[in-house]
């Protein structure tokens, strides 16, 4: 007697003799153990009682053949999915990434039976496999009758009537409706295509920030600065606001960097945090409010700045960014953080204003700087006590010259012009658009040390005038200077760091990629070097070849900043399946970077597409 039987878990057939009953089984499809069940009770096969009894050893219950899998491919992790066929067409569980995911139908691979093709005959009958005698009529000519028949026998008027601008009009609506519709298609085909690579590129981002960010700070402060900038441009703002805050902590945990390097990264946070003004607000005070944190985010990460060059550094980019973002009026608190550079910064500060236009903002800048210098005067008892001669250049331009004249007064029969004096003059009179009589006095200054300093003041206003880079002499005079002259002296690295920047600017590239190896500090020659990558390859057409990552010291810093900004430029140009080029980055850290690179540059390129949709 068999008994018949279902497994409790994934309710497959078995058959299994009465000797089996009570005993366990594993089930051969889910590999789940059950009992078989006693059978129904009835009347005793006295013949099958006799034949069980003669039996050697009860058999095996009878499994249903094995069930046949086949493989598919995730459509949202890419991994291989082995599955058995009766899911086919049916939803499942990825077991790789957990998402619930459509299952694909098997293809049958038959061979075609000619009977089971639809010849539209009866059953039986007849095929003519024949050719038709020539001049007979066939079917196909019976069901059809040609154009030109129609037309001899007058059915329709041979002549087509014009269309009117109505049809006209009618015709080109319905074309523009059709474009319209492909083109939003299109647009949320590759929307949902780009987010789900973007997620899994941010994924792997972050997983390392949680697992490495403690061994590895430097290159998790970065990951997390990028990841903030991607949150703010996404709409997601707390998310940007937490990323920034734990950049910040992570920085100001760094030691194993110099104070350059350090500062460098702040500034660059502080200037991706500016991005997050007036975005976000939850209150009725709206905008105003998220400035007011967005500010106070800002200033508590310039605070952390340590070289007094990269103080003035970083608060002047930030205040670029400012003035950019219609916040002027929020410069002058920036001047207060350094009571050190006060006088220094917010010379800085108001010279910027003047750049923008803010003439009333960058008087009331110069007269906090006057004051704050007169304050150091005082102190010094007696000391030589020298002013910025970008504060004697800035009452230049703003036509203040009895201030200017205050501060250092001009050289006369009994009084030698000193470098101070002749270079503040020498800025103030190029501002005023007074060329000869600023080179004249630049030429002046003795040493070549000073005079460097006041060829770079007078190249920098220069550009700010011609941002073409037409007048760039003094530029061009002041690279020379600094190889020829000055070759085999130490220069202060901020000092060449702002020549590089100005030779870029004014297109002598050359020139400029010559001065950089003289910067001392391996912090700010990576930084030089990184913004030659940028030149270059917002100069290339296309995807860029990864040799153009050889500008770029491999020990320095931002070594790995530049790997992030090369995934970025081509993703943009490539689409999602560039990331698998990051997997086999090396070493190791490089890649989180550029797996952020990936997300930023599948946000430009959906940006991009939507630009070219039609409006």
């Amino acid at each position: 007697m068999s008994i018949k039987v279902n497994c409790p878990e994934c309710k497959k057939a078995y058959v299994a003799k009465s000797e089996m009953a009570g005993k366990k089984v594993r089930c051969a499809s889910c590999q789940k153990a059950f009992t078989i069940p006693a059978p129904v009770a009835q009347a005793a096969d006295l013949e099958a009682l006799a034949a069980a009894a003669l039996a050697d050893e009860p058999e095996a219950p009878q499994e249903a053949p094995e069930q046949a899998t086949f493989e598919f491919t995730c459509d949202y992790c890419e991994e291989k999915v082995k599955i058995g066929t009766d899911l086919a067409g049916k939803q499942t569980s990825c077991p790789h990434c957990r998402r619930i995911v459509k299952v694909p139908f098997l293809e049958k691979n038959e061979p075609k039976d000619w009977r089971k093709t639809k010849a539209r005959l009866p059953t039986g009958a007849r095929r003519d496999l024949e050719a038709a005698p020539e001049g007979t009529w066939g079917t196909h000519l019976a069901t059809a009758v040609s154009a030109q028949s129609i037309l001899d026998a007058r059915a329709l008027d041979a002549k087509r009537q014009p269309l009117t601008w109505m049809d006209w009009s009618k015709r080109g609506a319905v074309a523009a409706v059709g474009l319209a519709v492909v083109g939003v298609v299109s647009l949320v085909v590759i929307h949902f295509v780009t987010a789900n690579k973007a997620k899994l590129a941010l994924s792997r981002a972050i997983q390392f920030v949680d697992t490495q960010g403690d061994k590895q700070p430097v290159v998790a402060a970065e990951v997390l600065r990028s990841l903030g900038e991607y949150s703010v441009r996404a709409d997601k703002f707390d998310d940007a606001n937490h990323q920034f805050e734990k950049a910040r902590l992570l920085i100001d945990k760094t030691r194993a960097i110099s104070a350059n390097s350090r500062d460098l990264m702040l500034t660059d946070l502080a200037l991706s945090q500016i991005e997050l003004g007036g975005k976000g607000a939850v209150s009725e005070r709206g905008a105003k409010e998220s400035w007011e944190k967005t500010l106070k985010s800002v200033r508590q990460t310039l605070q952390q700045l340590q070289s007094p060059e990269g103080r003035l550094e970083g608060v002047r980019e930030v205040t670029l960014r400012l003035i950019h973002k219609g916040q002027a009026q929020a410069v002058a608190s920036l001047g207060r953080l350094f009571p050190e550079e006060e006088t220094v910064i917010l010379t800085a500060l108001g010279r910027e204003m003047l750049r923008a236009n803010q003439k009333t903002e960058a008087e009331n800048l110069a007269k906090l700087a006057l004051d704050s210098f007169k304050e150091k005067l005082a102190k010094a008892q007696g000391k030589p006590l020298l002013p910025p001669p970008a504060l004697i250049a800035l009452w230049f331009a703003l036509g203040k010259t009895d201030k200017a004249r205050e501060l250092a007064p001009p050289a006369g029969p009994d009084r030698e012009p000193n470098a101070i004096t002749l270079m503040g003059y020498a800025e103030g009179n190029a501002m005023k658009d007074d060329w000869q009589r600023a080179r004249d006095q630049a030429a002046k200054v003795r040493l070549p040390e000073d005079r460097l300093k006041a060829l770079i003041a007078l190249g920098a206003v220069a550009l700010d005038k011609d941002p073409s880079g037409e007048n760039a002499r003094d530029i061009k005079e002041a690279l020379t200077l600094a190889q020829g002259e000055l070759a085999g002296r130490i220069i202060p690295s901020w000092l060449l760091l702002r020549l590089a920047r100005l030779g870029m600017r004014a297109g002598l590239e050359g020139q400029a990629q010559e001065i950089i190896p003289l910067i001392q500090d391996s912090s700010l020659r990576g930084r030089a070097q990184l913004e030659m990558f940028q030149n270059r390859l917002a100069s290339t057409h296309g995807q860029a070849d990864d040799t153009v990552l050889e500008l770029v010291d491999k020990t320095a810093p931002d070594y790995g900043l530049a790997h992030q900004i090369f995934a970025r430029h081509n993703t943009r140009l490539a689409g999602p399946d560039y990331a698998k080029v990051i997997d086999g980055w090396e070493p190791e850290p490089l890649r989180p970077l550029g797996y952020v690179g990936v997300a930023l540059g599948l946000q430009d390129r959906t940006l991009d597409k939507t630009a070219e949709q039609p409006r």
